[in-house]
């Protein structure tokens, strides 16, 4: 008798924190995972892709997407449906379980050259913004550190104190 839970099962629905219902209800078991719950909304939500202008780079995005679920009476699932907090609610109904993104920024990668400090002779080694993110300081193998304004990229000064390659 290692799980007494193991055949025991519910029907839910998933949707999002705005009420739009991602697709049909579902026959899980007690005891699915968070993993298993991401799994199941995502193929929910894919279905819903084909109308997007890019298709295929909403299907990558929902892909790296993670979600929280949460129950009707607001109570996180952070071990997914345990018996434990499935125990207040009726497996007679369908359980409606909210799904929140866990983060609502992507980072797009850097595609393009935006701006070109141009005045080092030898390669660039080393790139540090200052705390307020208004300077940019570059170390250099011609022995130097610029300072470039980092709004408009002009160098703002040029200190000469190292004795080889600035590194860091």
């Amino acid at each position: 008798m290692a799980d007494d839970h193991a055949d025991h099962r519910v029907f839910v629905q998933f949707a999002s924190a705005n009420g739009d219902v991602a697709g049909a209800e579902l026959d899980v078991a007690v005891g699915t995972s968070v993993f298993d719950l991401n799994v199941l909304v995502k193929a929910q939500l894919q279905d819903s892709l084909s109308g997007e202008a890019d298709p295929e780079t909403a299907r990558e995005q929902l892909h790296l997407r993670r979600f929280a679920f949460y129950l009707p009476d607001g109570t996180a699932l952070p071990d997914g449906l345990s018996p434990q907090s499935l125990a207040p609610y009726s497996t007679e109904q369908t359980l409606r379980i909210t799904y929140k993104p866990q983060s609502l920024f992507y980072v797009r990668p850097v595609n393009r050259c935006s701006a070109t400090l141009r005045e080092h002779t030898q390669a660039v080694l080393s790139v540090a913004f200052s705390p307020t993110g208004a300077l940019v300081a570059s170390g250099s193998g011609d022995r130097t550190v610029r300072l470039w304004d980092a709004i408009t990229t002009t160098p703002k000064e040029t200190l000469r104190v190292h004795r080889g390659w600035v590194m860091a």
